[in-house]
């Protein structure tokens, strides 16, 4: 049987380290460089949205997603899911990394899915959790 084969791109994220999917069309963009038009009335994990190419990004605050402390905000992670696009605001990024195993804490309701990078455990940035906590503020 063929293991499958995962790519991490790792992100810091408030001084913290995590794993995001790698995705196709994904990239980085300089946060200083984009133009964050604020929502009034809207969860205070969404930062605001921008106009990419064409496209609208809602940009989404990953530190307050992950209910850590206030986050320097360097870049902005532009991808697609479910047919709209959206930013995580980050830190920074890191090296891409490739797995084989995906581990579970089952201690952790959301957020619990993590690889091993060098003995350390790095939690991954699923898409479907981010959105639930999105969605349930």
């Amino acid at each position: 049987m063929k293991k499958i084969i995962r790519k991490f791109v790792l992100l810091s994220i408030a001084d913290e380290l995590y794993a995001m999917p790698l995705v196709k069309e994904g990239k980085f963009i300089d946060y200083k460089q984009v133009n964050i038009l604020p929502l009034p009335k809207v969860s205070k994990k969404i930062i605001g949205l921008i106009y990419l190419e064409g496209q609208i990004v809602t940009v989404i605050n990953t530190a307050k997603v992950l209910k850590l402390s206030n986050n320097k905000n360097n870049l902005v992670f532009i991808f697609e899911f479910a047919n709209h696009n959206y930013g995580l605001a980050v830190q920074s990024s890191g090296e891409i990394i490739k797995t084989n195993k995906v581990l579970i804490n089952r201690k952790r309701k959301e957020f619990n899915k993590y690889i091993k990078v060098k003995k350390k455990n790095i939690y991954i940035l699923d898409l479907e959790d981010i959105f639930t906590k999105i969605s349930h503020d």
